[in-house]
């Protein structure tokens, strides 16, 4: 797990990549027209296309690779079976990433819609920081209820 760790710096490039991707994807049947190239998704406006770049801070590994390696903890300081481990930490990937997904949809459309000035840094410092932490609290909680640690009535 803790390679894991650091196949997530590794590869995170490549997965910025795969989330552009799913953001075009996510963005397609809400816009006339998306598309992605590397870690950049593109949202057609009437005036042009603009991309939206997912950074090494913006990217779900960030939000992850910390859940990651709580997981290599609680499978060394706990008697956590590995499954539930691995079976948490799969949902968890989901639960994050599809979040992340969510705030960067929310960052193209704000910025389609109030303008790159104002829907922009409205959109992904405020309110996409905050729909960010909800996604790692909802991955952290999935991966402990998953995992057994946290024990429901």
């Amino acid at each position: 797990m803790v390679a894991a760790v650091f196949a997530c710096v590794y590869w995170n490039q490549d997965y910025r990549a795969f989330e552009a991707f799913l953001a075009a994807i996510v963005l397609s049947p809400f816009a006339h027209g998306t598309g992605a190239s590397g870690t950049t998704f593109y949202l057609q406006q009437p005036t042009g296309m603009i991309g939206l770049v997912i950074t090494a801070e913006c990217t779900a590994l960030i939000l992850i690779a910390p859940l990651v390696a709580l997981a290599a903890a609680l499978l060394v300081l706990t008697r956590v079976h590995w499954w539930r481990i691995a079976a948490g930490l799969g949902a968890m990937w989901v639960v994050v990433t599809s979040v992340n997904e969510v705030r960067l949809a929310f960052i193209a459309f704000a910025s389609d819609a109030w303008g790159v000035d104002l829907g922009y840094p409205l959109s992904h410092t405020y309110i996409g920081s905050v729909i960010g932490i909800l996604g790692f609290v909802a991955g952290l909680a999935v991966l402990l209820i998953i995992t057994g640690t946290v024990r429901r009535r």
